[in-house]
């Protein structure tokens, strides 16, 4: 439990609780701690509810961080911030009913000691819970921002949001909470309920890193009260990219143990290498990459394969460290679990979706909130009767803003690929990737590879009598873009598909990792824009026969 206490609102008074505590040290520097604050939601409804507040140290050190919560009455309360990781501190405050007539606003003040004995203080702003009379005509349903990642000298990203209700006279708007006019734009009507703007960010020449967390608000003129959605991060990198690089993500069963290794994009050098299950699981394990914590940096998400408990673990980019452990499945379920992450509900964070492996009815296809983890969507892909299990990948395919769900089927039926609309679950797409008769299962990945805004769709045959057969089916039309043998014709492992702009060409690129039979672990990169073969390396030993599972960061 975190300690808490009252009437503390003012700085001098929070460095007295620090001093009272022992987090106060007698050390000097002229280094001044730099706090950086954000605060989710910034509106609640009538009913209250739960705000997150979290605190960026950057790459300095802070002994204790302490945020006050200051209510409408002059009341307050102070929480010491938990510790998440590379600088990172989160509190959360439970805001009550307000059971009057008018709005009420609640302010937050975050103050830290580092080495300097002044401190640092930063306002987080306001937080306003709604009154009965402060009921919208109108919502935000979705917003996308592009790109996530901009260099050190800054620059622009694209912003869209998409509003439903009655929205005449409304002003929309895209900001960084507590960044001042310098950092936010009005969002202009650019049809029915889009509203688009850029949003410039400040070049970053001192810090590792800068994350900018972009809001979208909307308001009636002459109305202190509106709605508004968090959107997610937005990093601007320094000189140091090292840590950012692009990176190809490869997962085997080395010695049967699942093992997660990365390389660099361009120079094909190891990067990194742990076991996500540790020695406690012997089998194989699907993986996918996405950024979870908004520290701008990979995170990986692997889940177990047959054999396994339905378990799927999330380990941090930034140190590898697992901050994330949940089961997908019933914990009886052994038939193994595949992933992928997508921004399925258009948060602007990633979302984790599993599908289950062999023996579960119907390719059961799940979706977790990659914001706080809790269940978005369960479904059936397949009919009750099939029980082969269920291949996944995420790609914007229909270009709304938000990731579809691609699934596959396992061995048994027909190779047999659906899309299903990430904003609402209808049937997008359905259709057989390879001949009516071929009944290896197939694994599917998603991106952009001709550049039109809509992902396509890559499609690997799934082991025996299919050979290692890709296909690319356009993400528009659904026609075939391409169609080629990732490996000798001959070899009957099968091969498993993801897709990033490995290159850095704006193209996504195609991405294959040969199944069981082929030694060390082959993966392969084909240029999304022409086909051609651009990298091809040994992610393991030559004893390794196990077959990989492929992922890509950027």
């Amino acid at each position: 439990m975190r300690p808490t206490c009252s009437f503390f609102p003012k700085p001098l008074a929070l460095l007295m609780l620090l001093a009272a505590t022992g987090f106060v040290s007698s050390a000097h520097s002229a280094t001044r701690l730099k706090l950086r604050c954000t605060v989710t939601p910034r509106t609640l409804p009538q009913a209250g509810g739960t705000v997150t507040v979290r605190v960026s140290t950057g790459a300095q050190t802070a002994e204790a961080l302490l945020v006050t919560l200051t209510r409408p009455d002059r009341t307050a309360d102070t929480q010491v911030l938990a510790p998440l990781g590379s600088g990172q501190f989160q509190a959360a405050f439970t805001l009550p009913p307000n059971t009057g007539r008018t709005t009420l606003k609640y302010s937050l003040t975050a103050f830290g000691r580092g080495d300097d004995p002044a401190g640092a203080t930063a306002n987080c702003g306001t937080v306003r819970v709604k009154s009965d009379a402060d009921a919208s005509p109108f919502a935000i349903t979705a917003c996308r921002i592009t790109p996530r990642a901009l260099p050190a000298t800054g620059g622009a990203v694209h912003v869209e949001a998409q509003l439903t209700g009655k929205r005449k006279g409304v002003q929309v708007r895209a900001l960084v909470p507590g960044g001042g006019t310098g950092l936010q734009v009005d969002l202009t009507a650019s049809a029915a309920g889009i509203y688009r703007g850029d949003l410039m960010l400040p070049a970053n020449p001192v810090d590792p890193q800068q994350n900018y967390n972009v809001s979208i608000a909307a308001q009636l003129p002459g109305e202190e009260v509106g709605v508004s959605r968090d959107c997610g991060y937005v990093t601007v990198d320094a000189a140091d990219t090292s840590a950012r690089i692009n990176r190809l993500v490869v997962a085997g069963a080395n010695g049967g143990i699942p093992q997660v290794r990365t390389f660099n994009s361009a120079t094909l050098a190891p990067l990194d290498s742990f076991l996500p299950f540790g020695r406690s699981f012997e089998g194989t394990a699907s993986v996918a990459v996405a950024d979870l914590d908004g520290d701008g940096l990979p995170d990986t998400i692997s889940a177990a394969g047959p054999g396994g408990t339905p378990q799927v673990r999330v380990n941090r980019g930034s140190d590898n460290q697992e901050f994330v452990n949940f089961f997908a499945y019933d914990a009886s379920f052994a038939g193994g679990v595949y992933v992928a992450a997508g921004d399925v509900n258009g948060d602007g964070v990633a979302d984790v979706i599993t599908g289950a492996g062999t023996g579960s009815t119907g390719g059961h296809v799940k979706v977790f909130s990659g914001r706080d983890g809790g269940e978005l969507s369960s479904f059936l892909a397949y009919s009750p009767g099939f029980t082969g299990g269920v291949r996944v990948a995420a790609g914007d395919v229909n270009g709304d803003g938000h990731a579809d769900i691609i699934t596959g089927t396992g061995e048994g039926t027909g190779s047999q690929v659906k899309v299903f609309s990430g904003a609402d679950g209808s049937v997008l797409r359905s259709f057989f990737a390879f001949t009516p008769t071929y009944t290896g299962g197939v694994y599917v990945g998603a991106g952009d590879l001709d550049g039109d805004g809509r992902a396509d769709i890559i499609v690997g045959a799934g082991g025996t009598a299919g050979g290692p057969h890709v296909k690319v089916f356009d993400g528009k039309t659904g026609l075939v873009q391409r169609d080629f043998f990732a490996y000798d014709a001959a070899f009957m492992g099968g091969v498993r598909v993801a897709t990033g702009d490995v290159n850095g060409d704006g193209h996504a690129d195609v991405i294959t990792g040969a199944g069981p039979g082929i030694a060390g672990g082959h993966v392969k990169v084909f240029d999304g824009n022409t086909g051609a073969e651009i990298r091809s390396f040994f992610a393991y030993d030559a004893g390794f026969t196990g077959g990989v599972s492929v992922a890509a960061w950027k």
